[in-house]
């Protein structure tokens, strides 16, 4: 009988301890403000021509979180709502791009981010007279060129009476030196081409 009841008291005090090592408990983790309140922004108009025009950014972040936009840079100017409370469409416009090579724009509304993206400008040329007339002795003329930064250009003659002095290539806005020598005989013309551009030369 001793023995029966030490058992029984071993026996008893395992199942104790089973059931207490057999307590469980499910945990739930509630969103916390961030998740909660993440941003996600989209645009139709993402990429840009170079002569810049406007577009919209949706806004998509759940009812009851408050929002705030910025962008760091001048060219891109929000005109919509720069903050507010939940869904909402702000429009921004974009400058023309005035250089020849492409540029982008982070826009950030909290931790969203959309990335805008503006093509090139265009290299396009201009000169600062159509021509010039010289008397028989002929002489020298500075030629404006007109163009952007960064856009390469070359002048070259038609005749040899009529020299590019400096420079016969360049790039961005700047002025080329043209020659005429003396004529020595009836009055002549030629052309001197500048950026793809004719600067005609006549002379008595």
């Amino acid at each position: 009988a001793r023995l029966y009841s030490r058992a029984t008291a071993v026996t008893l005090l395992v199942l104790l301890l089973a059931g207490c090592g057999s307590s469980s408990s499910n945990q739930t983790t509630a969103p916390t403000s961030l998740t909660r309140c993440a941003v996600r922004l989209t645009s139709p108009t993402p990429s840009l021509g170079p002569d810049g025009g406007a577009g919209t950014i949706s806004v998509d972040v759940n009812r009851e979180c408050a929002w705030q936009a910025q962008v760091g840079v001048d060219w891109v100017r929000l005109d919509g709502a720069t903050s507010g409370q939940g869904p909402a469409t702000s429009a921004f416009t974009a400058l023309a791009n005035p250089v020849v090579s492409p540029r982008a724009a982070t826009v950030q509304v909290n931790d969203g981010r959309l990335d805008l993206r503006q093509a090139a400008a265009a290299c396009t040329y201009g000169l600062g007279s159509a021509g010039a007339t010289f008397d028989p002795a002929g002489g020298a003329m500075r030629v404006p060129v007109q163009t952007l930064q960064g856009c390469a250009w070359t002048a070259q003659s038609s005749t040899p009476w009529l020299v590019v002095e400096s420079p016969a290539s360049s790039s961005g806005p700047g002025a080329l030196t043209v020659a005429v020598q003396p004529n020595p005989g009836p009055a002549r013309s030629a052309v001197v081409t500048i950026a793809g551009l004719p600067w005609t030369v006549m002379q008595d």
